[in-house]
Formats: C-alpha cells, structure tokens, sequence
C-alpha cells in the first residue's frame, strides 16, 4: 500500500468511493443525507487537486488502485485567543 498525493488519474475511483460513504450515511439517516451522488462532482475534485491549500491523498494498492483517501485543508491560526499562530 503507498500514500500519495491524489492525481487526476484518481478522480473515477475518489468518486466510487465517495458514492460508497454517501450510501452508508443516507442509510444511516436518510432524513439528513440523499441518496445518490456524492460530495463534490468531478469538475470540483478537478480544481480540489489543484489546490495547495486542500491537498488530497490517496492509499494505493501495487495495482494502483485506490483503496482509500483523505481530504486535508491547511489552516492558519492567528491571533486566535487560545490558540499560538501555527499552521
């Protein structure tokens, strides 16, 4: 199994598995969660894979499947009352 970076080669299986997640939460509350779709469409993941700022990883098999993935945003704090300025 590697971790990297998602690619746009990536975008089909990121939303099989999103489709995957969707499902099992409407399934759990279908009065919260629709049924169908998924969280973002492809032209969104599209532009997310672009973006420095939200990087997104991947797990991928020796196949080059991918197996799961993890949606990361970077965040500044700054002058924040309790927190020190970190990224």
């Amino acid at each position: 199994m590697t971790i990297r970076k998602a690619e746009h080669k990536d975008i089909d299986s990121l939303l099989c598995l999103l489709s995957q997640v969707l499902a099992l939460h409407h399934e759990g509350r279908p009065d919260i969660f629709k049924d169908g779709g998924t969280k973002y469409t492809r032209k969104e993941l599209a532009e997310l894979l672009q973006d420095e700022d939200r990087p997104v990883f991947v797990a991928a098999d020796e196949d080059e499947s991918v197996m799961g993935y993890c949606f990361c945003i970077f965040k500044q704090e700054k002058d924040n009352n309790v927190l020190t300025d970190v990224k």
